[in-house]
């Protein structure tokens, strides 16, 4: 059991290997936060996560391992179907996830969208409700671009349970489909699940300047430059 946003591929890999080994293997998409926990506890064989184990994880745990996978970008999906080619800045997007920017026509989103008719309407901002190693690597980011809650300076799993100005879903389906059915929503995802919901996303301004897209060129672009620690 463990993350949600590699589900489709690990099903799809899952459907492979049982067709031409015989076995059956069975996952949950639980979140990542479950799948650790359950790994660490003993409960399940294996688990997914997009969060990194700790070193406190490894002291307790000596036979852990972590197997990297896959390489798989994080979508801000919208729903703005007025403005197909919405770009946000990343410290804009970490002002909307502070509260600090609440609408679509706010300056800190006309100034990288300077000739869309942005609609004067609320920002709709969803995030997971359950543990989420993808809330996790998104807060990593959303700490470093600056314009973020100064109260949060360390990346966590879970999100503040008193925000006020934000819906709370289950899984990376979950925000995924209320993003899909509410105008001016916006969320965050497996850019493979914004594709298999059909629901629209952003691209982020990068700090060369240039607007990037969750997709394969820039997806190889940003993996290229990752520097992996030894394996455990």
């Amino acid at each position: 059991k463990g993350i949600t946003l590699l589900c489709l591929f690990f099903f799809k890999q899952k459907t492979a290997y049982e067709i031409v080994s015989g076995l059956r293997i069975y996952y949950k998409c639980t979140g990542s936060g479950s799948g650790k926990k359950a790994l660490m506890a003993g409960i399940e064989d294996f688990a997914g996560t997009d969060a990194p184990f700790v070193d406190a994880d490894y002291a307790a745990h000596p036979g852990l391992q972590l197997v990297p996978v896959v390489a798989a970008p994080v979508a801000i999906m919208v729903n703005l179907p007025e403005v197909p080619d919405l770009s946000l800045s990343r410290r804009t997007l970490a002002m909307i996830f502070a509260g600090t920017v609440t609408m679509w026509d706010d300056f800190a989103i006309r100034s990288t969208n300077p000739v869309a008719d942005l609609p004067h309407a609320p920002i709709q901002v969803c995030v997971r409700g359950e543990s989420s190693g993808t809330t996790e690597i998104l807060m990593m980011g959303l700490i470093a671009f600056g314009g973020w809650d100064p109260s949060i300076q360390v990346a966590t799993s879970t999100w503040p349970s008193h925000l006020s100005f934000v819906s709370y879903c289950q899984g990376s389906e979950g925000v995924a489909s209320f993003v899909k059915n509410t105008y001016g929503g916006l969320s965050y995802a497996g850019v493979s699940i914004a594709l298999e919901n059909q629901v629209q996303y952003a691209s982020l301004v990068n700090s060369a300047g240039k607007r990037t897209v969750p997709g394969w060129e820039d997806g190889q672009a940003a993996a290229a430059m990752l520097v992996l620690d030894q394996p455990r």
